[in-house]
């Protein structure tokens, strides 16, 4: 590479703000170390007798190298992706006298550890990497999946409270839980992920089994796809990807931030986020974050009481990094909306703001977690890694259940129950990394065992029903809880234990990428009898090695080809309430992907992705005598597009399409066996952009679309429920004050249009969301 050309790709470079005063040139090596994360290294003994200049400002590494290293007589060269190395210059004689060599120069690359946070991509709403499972942190463009991660702005930007309420901006992700529940589960490229086998920090068994909070959560990213290989067994399934919910950590910035909150009808609360780094060079972390909001819902008849407390410690030396997270997260909510199963055809959609659930609801949450992570570099080629977490839920609920529409005319039965769930998790990661040569062979070699066990308790009862037309709903009476703490029993155990090995090899300078892998895999469920405490009804038990192959080619700098084959173990299918053989569990169940996919970047500013898909997975269906019974195949094969970034200043975006045909390839029912899966819509998009006034310094305005094509809710009926849009808009002022470093005002709608409408929820069958109502949410955020 020619030097003029490497010097322009060094200019992409991340940039770092630097305050260093002039010193000696080892002690200013050492605070450019502390804010850029370079290892610096020396030829000889450190050059004491030579001082470096002050530096101030925005630049990036090698800009600041320059101007520190600018007359020393010294020059550097990178040695490695994370550390460069000073030496003298060597003088060469010609004709005209000596000549110093200039410093070397190497190409410029979004480069980082396994285990450090990738930058944010041009316009700051999506991230330049994600977590790889096992693999660990990696740029998009070397990862051989589909895969994203949507930063700390987008959410703030977004006013979510929640996981799912940020996702349906991406197309191929879609909430199946409605806006005002109590769960987060989504639906991935047609299948469930259901919100217990979301991951915290890369981990199972630790996220909130319900709706996990959001004001400690730094980045929430999503890999697509059967991931058991990567993240080991998600305690409910996950076929259609991972959703990873990232701990905030403090930068080395200091940080005091309030912001107040206001969510309509009449909600109000405040967050206060704090970080600071300590230690000569900043090793130590520390970043606390407290929220607490209460008020009337913008559903009628709901009341929201919820709060959360989370504290990440971090400790980054040379060769040992460690963190410890902690928190507590309640939710007190009552007037809760839940899923909508349509028995005898599809009525007009309701008034969003109408809850036949009615005030006497009520749902309680607390879950208390904490996480140890640590790494040592052996060698600087080998890192042995582990973690530790546990998990303690207390939960109860009365009338949490859905709700039964008879008719086209909208009369509905609510049945009535009341129950008490505790549950408990620990689980547990070793591991070791490590990379070697062998000829033009790069190798990354990654050796994990991963453990989780997990244990529920339950008590509860249907006391009665409640009836009424969703169009004119009829306050419900709820009984008071009947049940204790003391009351539950244990009803479910979950032992799932496995074993990956994973080897990267790379040649070319990383222009061709080969991943092989595979993961062994036990699990174990026992079920308990839920009228006779401690029988046991049940134990499965299973094992496979599911293997994984992906591969990665860059013809092109700028242009990344890839293509995997996937296969995961997840736990069997539960009878569903209401059928003759409610809470038989079945057998695991083994799915697979085939995949291939091209991403291109356009200048660093401007990422767009294309993938084409198949995944199959068995499937279980209720028969003609009300019993459940897993007894198809499901095939959903689509393609998705997306694209991000800031393409020129001032305008920045994230979206995309997605066309999924999903389609019952086998069963035991002639009605459905190739027909189209119940509720998933064939074509779904979304587009979120915001755009800075020129005229008005400091304003942006923005705006979400968010589309689901007509879909049908039952394989063996042609009933369907009509295609939805959903316009979001808002408005962001950023305030620079001399005493204070930012105020950033936010004010946006959600539902603008105040629709009505069906959303389809990803289960089969017959099973719908209601549309959100117009909502109201208004943010001051100040930073001292």
């Amino acid at each position: 590479m020619a030097l003029d050309s490497a010097i322009e790709i060094a200019q992409g470079e991340p940039t770092y703000l630097f305050d260093i005063t002039s010193k000696p040139l080892p002690e200013a090596m050492i605070d450019f170390s502390a804010v850029t994360g370079l290892e610096v290294l020396y030829t000889e003994p450190a050059p004491f007798g030579q001082t470096a200049p002050a530096l101030q400002g925005t630049l990036t590494a090698k800009q600041a190298l320059d101007r520190l290293m600018a007359g020393s007589g010294l020059s550097y060269r990178y040695t490695s992706a994370n550390a460069v190395t000073l030496e003298r210059n060597v003088a060469q004689e010609d004709d005209d006298g000596p000549i110093m060599l200039g410093p070397v120069t190497v190409e410029a690359k979004r480069e980082f550890g396994p285990n450090e946070l990738p930058p944010e991509y041009a316009g700051g709403q999506v991230a330049s990497g994600s977590r790889m499972g096992v693999l660990g942190n990696r740029d998009w463009r070397d990862t051989p999946f589909t895969t994203f991660g949507l930063t700390e702005k987008t959410i703030a930007d977004s006013q979510a409270r929640s996981a799912s309420e940020v996702l349906i901006r991406d197309p191929g992700v879609r909430p199946q839980s409605p806006r005002g529940g109590v769960t987060d589960n989504v639906s991935v490229r047609g299948f469930p992920v259901f919100s217990p086998s979301f991951t915290f920090d890369g981990v199972h068994g630790l996220a909130n089994i319900r709706r996990s909070q959001l004001e400690g959560t730094e980045r929430i990213e999503v890999l697509k796809g059967p991931t058991s290989f990567l993240y080991g067994i998600p305690p409910l399934g996950g076929v259609g990807g991972t959703i990873n919910l990232v701990p905030k950590r403090a930068d080395d910035e200091p940080l005091t931030r309030f912001t107040a909150r206001y969510m309509s009808a009449s909600v109000l609360g405040g967050h206060l986020d704090v970080a600071r780094r300590f230690g000569p060079l900043g090793e130590f972390g520390v970043r606390a974050n407290v929220s607490y909001e209460t008020g009337d819902g913008a559903i009628d008849d709901q009341e929201f009481e919820r709060g959360n407390a989370y504290l990440g410690l971090d400790y980054r030396g040379e060769r040992f990094r460690a963190s410890l997270d902690a928190g507590n997260e309640r939710l007190d909510q009552t007037g809760i909306m839940t899923n909508r199963l349509l028995l005898n055809g599809v009525p007009s959609a309701p008034d969003p703001e109408l809850n036949p659930n009615g005030g006497g609801s009520e749902f309680f949450n607390d879950r208390l977690f904490g996480l140890l992570r640590a790494e040592f570099d052996i060698t600087p080629d080998v890192t042995v890694f582990g973690a530790f977490g546990a998990r303690s839920t207390n939960e109860y609920s009365t009338s949490a259940s859905t709700l039964r529409i008879q008719n086209t005319a909208g009369d509905y039965v609510l049945p009535i129950f009341q129950y008490r769930f505790p549950s408990e998790a620990r689980t547990g990661q070793l591991g070791v990394r490590a990379s070697l040569e062998t000829g033009p062979v790069s190798h990354e070699l990654v050796l994990s065992a991963n453990a989780l066990r997990e244990t529920q308790e339950n008590v509860g009862a249907s006391v009665g029903t409640c009836t009424g037309n969703i169009h004119a709903p009829t306050p419900c009476a709820v009984p008071a809880l009947g049940f204790s703490r003391s009351d539950a029993f244990r009803v479910n155990e979950q032992e799932f234990d496995s074993v990956s090995i994973a080897d990267t090899m790379s040649i070319l300078d990383d222009r061709v990428q080969l991943t092989l892998g595979a993961r062994a895999v036990e699990l174990k469920q026992t079920n308990y009898s839920f009228s006779t405490p401690g029988e046991v009804t049940s134990v499965n038990k299973a094992s496979a090695v599911t293997p994984a192959v992906a591969l990665l080619v860059k013809p092109l700098p700028e242009l990344s080809l890839f293509a995997n084959y996937v296969e995961a173990l997840r736990p069997g299918d539960v009878a569903p309430a209401g059928t003759v053989n409610a809470g038989e569990s079945f057998p695991a169940l083994r799915s697979e992907q085939f995949e291939i996919g091209a991403k291109y970047e356009f200048d660093e500013r401007l990422g767009l992705s294309i993938s084409l898909f198949r995944i199959e997975q068995p499937s279980g269906f209720t028969d003609t005598n009300n019993r459940f019974d897993v007894n198809g195949l499901q095939r959903n094969r689509g393609i998705e597009l997306s694209a991000f970034g800031e393409p020129f200043d001032g305008f920045r975006f994230f979206g995309g399409l997605s066309f999924l045909d999903a389609k019952i390839i086998e069963g035991s029912d002639p009605a459905t066996e190739g027909q189209r899966q119940g509720g998933v819509a064939p074509f779904t998009g979304s587009l979120s952009a915001e755009y800075d006034l020129p005229f008005a310094p400091g304003l942006s305005v923005n705006g979400t679309v968010v589309h689901s094509a007509s879909a049908s809710i039952d394989p063996s009926t042609s009933v369907s429920i009509p295609s939805w849009t959903r316009y979001d808009a808002g408005l962001r002022y950023t305030l620079e004050l001399p005493d204070a470093k930012q105020i950033v005002f936010r004010a946006s709608v959600e539902n603008l249009t105040n629709a009505a409408y069906w959303q389809t929820s990803g289960f089969c069958c017959n099973v719908v969301l209601q549309s959100s109502p117009r909502t109201f949410f208004l943010t001051a955020q100040i930073d001292f």
